[in-house]
């Protein structure tokens, strides 16, 4: 799973407890529910609010569950998660390729059929 445990659903500062409590909470809760639905599908803003990647080369916070989402929906992209990497199979409307490597830090594998998002 690549960068995935640091999915910050909410803008918060990492060094409050009562928020990492809440993000630990919110992974258990996905890893808990992974075992009765296998298709775990994340969405989340592509980048923190200073414009950094939150998709990472490798996971920052401690693992609840490895391999238990599936996909990623973002306000740019639509992304599979492999065993490679973040595989890119679709787009916002607007959004290029080179934008959203641009603006991914894990390992991104284009898939040869990228469509635009359908809205």
């Amino acid at each position: 799973m690549y960068g995935l445990p640091n999915l910050d659903i909410y803008t918060l500062k990492k060094d409050n407890p009562i928020i990492e409590i809440k993000k630990i909470a919110v992974s258990m809760f996905i890893y808990f529910f992974m075992k009765k639905k296998k298709n775990i599908i994340v969405a989340m803003m592509h980048t923190n609010p200073k414009g950094e990647s939150k998709l990472l080369p490798a996971c920052t916070l401690p693992l609840t569950g490895l391999g238990c989402v599936k996909k990623v929906v973002t306000e740019l992209a639509v992304l599979n998660i492999t065993s490679h990497g973040f595989e890119l199979i679709e787009t916002a409307p607007g959004v290029t390729i080179e934008e959203v490597k641009a603006k991914t830090l894990g390992r991104l594998i284009v898939s040869q059929n990228v469509r635009e998002m359908q809205l």
